[in-house]
């Protein structure tokens, strides 16, 4: 199954982080946060590229979610989404780069899947990635 990350920007609410750079340029655990969803989907088993007709999934570039959540994912055969506790969208998947009208929505909880939006947001990510290192 294809993965697409979606451009994020610069949110004002990431200042001063985003004064030169994106989202995606930000940095938790010594990785860039492109870098690190790029590699989380690919040990999730997604492929990085351009859309097919089979399902895709779309993701955020503001949004983490654990190999759980895109594990769950990967094993999905339709429309699917996961909303962040405000009911925002961080991912989806769908045949089409298209929001799913109707489509299941994945429950999770609030560390498994979140919008970075505020500079704590980041080091909520790398409390996250640090913790699960081992020696």
């Amino acid at each position: 199954m294809n993965a697409i990350i979606c451009k994020a920007g610069a949110p004002e609410t990431l200042l001063p982080l985003t004064c030169t750079r994106g989202v995606a340029d930000c940095v938790a655990a010594n990785r860039t946060v492109l870098e690190l969803q790029q590699e989380t989907l690919q040990r999730a088993g997604f492929a990085l590229g351009a859309a097919d007709r089979n399902l895709c999934l779309y993701l955020r570039g503001d949004a983490w979610l654990s190999e759980e959540v895109l594990a769950e994912l990967r094993q999905a055969t339709a429309p699917m989404q996961v909303l962040d506790h405000d009911g925002v969208q961080l991912a989806w998947l769908n045949t089409s780069e298209d929001l799913p009208p109707a489509a299941l929505e994945l429950n999770t909880d609030a560390k498994a899947a979140f919008r970075l939006v505020y500079p704590w947001d980041l080091l909520k990510l790398n409390e996250i990635l640090v913790g699960g290192l081992s020696q």
